[in-house]
């Protein structure tokens, strides 16, 4: 990993880490004041506390999004993708190394996006190393994939789209299965989008997927 790679992955978990000390810090204060009455000191140093927490994560969020301009990908692609932040941004340029990815199917399983055969999800075996890094697979399809949702990202026509073919199917136990698969489809054709942007960038080869490379399927069988 390069020192720069280093330095942005470990200010993005540093970003995550103050991130989720406030979210709990906040969660318990509102817990104890339905519980006890705090006097007016207290509230008052409670609150110090809460705002001397956002303002470290917002210094930190500072930190990522200076870093991330040594990055071509991020001004080149990734600043202009709707639905992706700098903490995003930081969760992707940090955890992939584009110069051993020699095609996307590699970062889609090191994302934790790689699917079986008959279309669910790739699970780690016992007693095997996991293939993925589930720090980034976490963060592809817990915040990323809503996030393409939320903002009505133009990927979101990936997801509709891919919905409405397993439902047509009647593939999948339920609508929770069926909307999991689709937001793993939706992020991996983002993904696609960014091997070849990046790959481009970096004066890298570009290949495409296994599928269409060697079987000459497009689409139709990405989750393959």
């Amino acid at each position: 990993m390069s020192a720069l790679r280093e330095q942005l992955r470990f200010e993005v978990r540093m970003f995550y880490d103050l991130q989720r000390l406030r979210l709990q810090a906040g969660g318990r204060i509102q817990a104890r004041a339905t519980e006890i009455h705090l006097s007016d000191k207290d509230q008052e140093r409670i609150a110090g506390i809460a705002e001397a927490l956002n303002g470290l994560e917002r210094a930190q969020l500072l930190t990522v999004n200076k870093l991330l301009k040594a990055f071509p990908i991020w001004d080149g692609f990734l600043k202009g993708v709707k639905g992706i932040g700098p903490t995003m941004g930081g969760v992707i340029l940090a955890e992939y190394d584009i110069s051993i990815a020699e095609n996307v199917s590699k970062m889609w399983r090191f994302g934790g996006l790689a699917v079986n055969s008959d279309g669910t999800a790739e699970k780690r075996k016992k007693g095997e190393k996991l293939a993925y890094n589930s720090f980034l697979k976490s963060k592809l399809l817990g915040v990323l994939g809503p996030s393409f949702l939320k903002c009505s990202s133009p990927y979101r026509d990936f997801y509709d789209n891919y919905k409405h073919r397993l439902i047509s199917k009647e593939w999948g136990k339920s609508d929770g299965h069926r909307h999991n698969a689709s937001i793993r489809y939706m992020v991996k054709m983002f993904i696609k989008d960014l091997y070849v942007e990046w790959r481009t960038i970096e004066g890298l080869t570009v290949r495409p997927p296994y599928a269409e490379e060697y079987l000459g399927k497009v689409h139709a069988t990405a989750e393959e």
